[in-house]
Order: C-alpha cells, then sequence, then structure tokens
C-alpha cells in the first residue's frame, strides 16, 4: 500500500468516526429532550382532552348545534314571605301572593334582582286562588264559595260572586276571554269579567272521567280526563272545540300554543292538542312533577326526584331539549311563575326563591 493510500484511509476512518460521535451527540440530545417535555406534553394532552370534553358535552346539551351557550339558570333571592303555602300569579306589573295563614293578598313590586318588596296588602278570607286577566286580579275563596274582584291599581276588592258551589270544591281559576273561569273537579263556571256574575256553566265529564287538568292555550282551553282524552274548549264561551286521545293519561300541567305539556311516567309528553301526536317525550327521572310554567320561550317544570334536593329544569318547548337545571335548596312548590325576567317558587313553608 501506498503512503498516500493510508493517509487517505485515516482520514475517511476519522471522520466517519467524528460523524458517528455527532449522530449519537444528537440522540443523546434528542433523548433527554424527550424526557424534559414528556410531562409537560401530557399536561398539554390532558388539558385539550378536558377542552374536548366539555365542547362534546355542550355540543350534547344543545342538541349538537352550534352558537352561544345558554347560561344556567341561578338563585338569586331566598326570603320568607308567607305564614305557609299559598298561590302565585303575575300580571299588571306585579306579582300576587295570597297568604292563607294571615287571609291577605300580597302584591309585589316584580322589578329588579333583588328581594322583592311588597307593596299593597288586601285582607281575603279563607284559602285563596289567585290569578291575573281580564282587567283585574281574581281571587278564590274556597271557604266561602265565591270569587273576589280586586282592583290591581287601588289593591281594593270591586266585586264579589257567589259560585253555588260547595266550600273547597272549586280548585283552580283560569283567565278566559272577557271571562274568568272557575275550574272543579267536573264543572267549569264562566264569571263575565265585567258584571262578575256566572253566567254559564260546562261539565267537565268526558264519559264519567272528572279532569285531571286543565290549561290556557290561547284562544281555547285544554281539559284532561282521567280516561286520557284531551278536550278543547272555546276560550270565550266554553263550546266544545273537538277531543284526541293522548298516548298515555296522565296530568295536564300547561300549554305552550297548540302543545299540551303532560306529566306522565316520571316525564313529560308534548302533546298535539289537535290530533293527539306525541310531538316528544322527555324523561325526567322524576317521582313527580309539582309545577309548570311557559315563559320566554321555555318551558320550566319543578321536579321531585327519586333522591336529592327538588330541581327547577328548563325544556326547549319545540324539541324538549333540556336546556338548563337547577337543585333548589327548598323542598316543594305551592306556587310557580314568570314574573319579568324571573322564575318564582313559593314553597309550602312560605318561602319564596326568585330564580334568574
Amino acid at each position: 500500500m501506498s503512503d498516500r493510500f493510508i493517509e487517505d484511509l485515516r482520514v475517511q476512518l476519522r471522520g466517519a468516526a467524528e460523524r458517528e460521535e455527532r449522530q449519537a451527540g444528537v440522540h443523546r440530545a434528542a433523548s433527554a429532550l424527550r424526557h424534559e417535555l414528556a410531562p409537560r406534553v401530557a399536561a398539554v394532552a390532558a388539558v385539550a382532552l378536558a377542552a374536548l370534553a366539555v365542547v362534546a358535552a355542550d355540543l350534547a346539551l344543545r342538541g349538537g348545534r352550534t352558537g352561544p351557550a345558554v347560561p344556567g339558570p341561578r338563585v338569586v333571592a331566598d326570603v320568607a314571605l308567607t305564614s305557609g303555602g299559598g298561590s302565585m300569579a303575575a300580571g299588571f306589573g306585579a306579582a300576587w301572593v295570597t297568604d292563607p295563614g294571615r287571609e291577605r293578598l300580597l302584591r309585589l313590586d316584580a322589578g329588579g334582582p333583588g328581594r322583592p318588596r311588597v307593596t299593597a296588602r288586601v285582607p281575603v278570607t279563607g284559602l285563596p286562588v289567585v290569578t291575573a286577566g281580564e282587567g283585574a286580579v281574581w281571587v278564590l275563596d274556597l271557604a266561602a264559595g265565591r270569587l273576589l274582584r280586586v282592583d290591581p291599581d287601588r289593591g281594593a276588592v270591586t266585586a264579589r260572586t257567589r259560585l253555588g258551589v260547595g266550600a273547597r270544591v272549586a280548585v283552580d281559576l283560569m283567565p278566559g276571554r272577557d271571562a274568568v273561569w272557575v275550574v272543579t273537579p267536573g264543572e267549569l263556571l264562566r264569571v263575565d269579567a265585567r258584571r262578575a256574575v256566572v253566567d254559564r256553566r260546562r261539565s267537565l265529564l268526558h264519559d264519567g272521567f272528572e279532569a285531571t287538568g286543565i290549561a290556557d292555550g290561547g284562544a281555547q282551553l285544554y281539559v284532561l280526563h282521567a280516561d286520557g282524552v284531551l278536550s278543547r274548549l272555546d276560550a270565550r264561551t266554553g263550546a266544545p272545540a273537538g277531543t284526541v286521545r293522548t298516548a298515555r293519561p296522565g296530568f295536564l300541567l300547561a300549554a305552550a300554543g297548540p302543545t299540551a305539556l303532560v306529566a306522565a311516567q316520571g316525564g313529560v309528553d308534548a302533546v298535539d292538542a289537535r290530533t293527539g301526536r306525541t310531538r316528544w317525550r322527555r324523561d325526567l327521572g322524576a317521582q313527580r312533577i309539582n309545577a309548570a310554567v311557559v315563559a320566554r320561550d321555555a318551558v320550566w317544570l319543578h321536579v321531585t326526584g327519586r333522591g336529592g334536593p327538588d330541581r327547577l329544569v328548563r325544556l326547549d318547548p319545540t324539541s324538549g331539549r333540556r336546556t338548563g337545571a337547577l337543585a333548589l335548596p327548598r323542598l316543594g312548590a305551592a306556587g310557580l311563575a314568570a314574573v319579568g325576567d324571573h322564575i318564582w317558587v313559593l314553597t309550602p313553608s312560605g318561602r319564596l326563591l326568585v330564580v334568574d
């Protein structure tokens, strides 16, 4: 071998060794970097997965639709109001609450998120039920079997109407068109709003079955009977407007236009009042649904479950999709009403919960 060849070989071997050393250094640095970054990468991945889970849960809650999230309800006031229980209605820029133990009707300021303020106290007797509409506040005196008309501005009783039914037989009030309807299990009484006299009576029986609930559907009243038949009545005259049979019997909670909301088997059925077809069905795991109100494109339900606290559940009236829920700090609902931008819950113990 020539000296030239040997020297070239040495140079090539030395270059190869240097390259190998550089590559080994790169591998060592990469390994150290991976070791150092592994916890950080895992943390970033965990955050990303958590964010994806939140997005997925939000999409599931909104039925897969994108758009701004619907804020959840919250209790903004919890105050003692009545001596126990009562009835509640909203109208004429105020809330109207009966206090049976003290035999009085309370008018409360409906504005603002703070503590509701009592602005008038109207003496009433018996165990009253209240509704508002057709120019007045109407109080059902169950003990005396009469209807009181109250001027909403003066807070004074302006008429007393004998109903001709036994004490405590009438169970509810429903504003009509130029009238107020007094509801009993078997009969509907029309009281002319201007003259404050009973001018019409309609049977609520269907094949001998009494009514299990009545709701205001606008131009029509909806009556659900114990046999599962839903009747429609003209809201002005009480004349029959048709009947349909529902898929399963239950208790009529409320109405959203042409849709009747029926409590059945632990949930709610939305029934087309014209055809009897079930539009949607939502299982709430409820032992009992105590009350319902439709307000601001939402259905609000006061629910007692099979364990845990009572809940206020908010549903989309079109699809039945749940858009919010709130565990309540008090049990029971003697009254439920939409007052301004809030939902008011009156408990059997006389506490008022104001929900935003």
